[in-house]
């Protein structure tokens, strides 16, 4: 195994810089644009073990980002939608999906609920960060476990409830992890799932495919684009699009792509024989402390990459929206954020 030279991460570790943004709209065709192979359209085993294989392989630098992502508005919309459906009667909560640092466990769900909380997720190296970065910033001993999603390490009918944080957004379809929710879920538990950041394209862009093809269309649709100019380095550009929004045949709108995620993930479920109990998109608004360039941050202590001692780095929300009303205290910034949200019950 080759030595990564020190140029080479610092490119694969330097938080870019965003120089030049756009929107843009254009007509997708399956026949042009991808190659949606027989493998793909029944879902195969083989399709599946690589998505496994690369969510496995992932360096735990890959959710840095998603550190600066996590903001007061967002915290009280988990905490509201979680105080409504869970109770003091549930023992077993199990999280997929934790990622390196456990933003859900660590900044998100109120701390009674941490005590019968179980993290999975398929990558030991996330794990390890996220054991590392808990103890190193809060003290706190977390049960994390190895768990694949497509077949979960638990027992017949033993959870009272499973949640995900943008877990289910780039699996290869969640018609094959619904029926493992089912199996784990005692009769009566909850199945909630928050999607807090955009959604991988690949997914999105199969679910609307598949959808088209069912009903006997071609599959050509509508799609709306950011195409962002990042610079790593001075000298270096690299330009990156991302898929935001899609004309959905079910709603024949053009919807956000957390949107359409979210609501084809309760379509499953309803599929599967479990109740809805919540699906929408939800909005909150707060007041937090401003920093310098009236951006908000957290300081969190964590482990350098490079090997050395332990950092204090500060991590920008950049996703947020801000309002300058003059009634808000000076030092202070009114944000507002959005999450997607879908609650489903298994039937008793």
């Amino acid at each position: 195994m080759t030595r990564e030279t020190s140029f080479e991460r610092l490119i694969k570790y330097y938080n870019p810089k965003i120089t030049h943004s756009r929107s843009y709209r254009k007509t997708f065709n399956a026949d042009n644009d991808i190659d949606l192979s027989p493998e793909f359209r029944e879902l195969n085993e083989e399709v599946i073990q690589r998505s496994v294989n690369w969510f496995r392989n992932r360096p735990a630098c890959d959710h840095d980002c998603l550190l600066g992502r996590v903001s007061k508005p967002q915290r009280t919309i988990v905490k509201d939608i979680l105080c409504t459906f869970l109770n003091e009667e549930q023992e077993r909560i199990v999280e997929f999906g934790c990622g390196a640092y456990g933003i859900l466990y660590n900044f998100m769900i109120p701390g009674e609920i941490r005590r019968k909380y179980t993290q999975f997720d398929i990558n030991p190296w996330f794990l390890d960060q996220n054991k590392n970065f808990s103890l190193v910033n809060f003290l706190r001993f977390p049960d994390l476990r190895v768990g694949n999603i497509y077949d979960m390490p638990i027992e017949d009918e033993s959870v009272d409830v499973i949640i995900g944080l943008s877990s289910w957004d780039s699996i290869a379809g969640p018609e094959k992890t619904i029926p493992e929710i089912k199996r784990c879920l005692r009769p009566g538990g909850y199945f909630i799932h928050f999607q807090d950041i955009i959604p991988a394209n690949y997914p999105i862009l199969i679910a609307e495919i598949m959808k088209r093809e069912s009903r006997g269309l071609k599959p050509k649709f509508e799609c709306e684009y950011i195409s962002r100019i990042t610079h790593k380095l001075s000298g270096l550009r690299t330009r990156e699009n991302i898929l935001i929004g899609i004309e959905s045949i079910d709603s024949g709108i053009m919807e956000n792509t957390s949107r359409y995620l979210t609501n084809n993930l309760a379509n499953v479920c309803k599929e599967r024989g479990m109740k809805i109990y919540f699906n929408k998109e939800i909005t909150a608004t707060s007041i937090q402390k401003r920093s310098k360039y009236n951006k908000i941050t957290w300081k969190l202590r964590r482990l350098n990459e490079l090997g050395k001692n332990n950092v204090i780095e500060k991590s920008p929300c950049n996703h947020i929206s801000y309002s300058y009303d003059s009634s808000i205290p000076n030092g202070y910034v009114s944000i507002s954020t959005s999450m997607d949200s879908v609650v489903a019950k298994k039937k008793l």
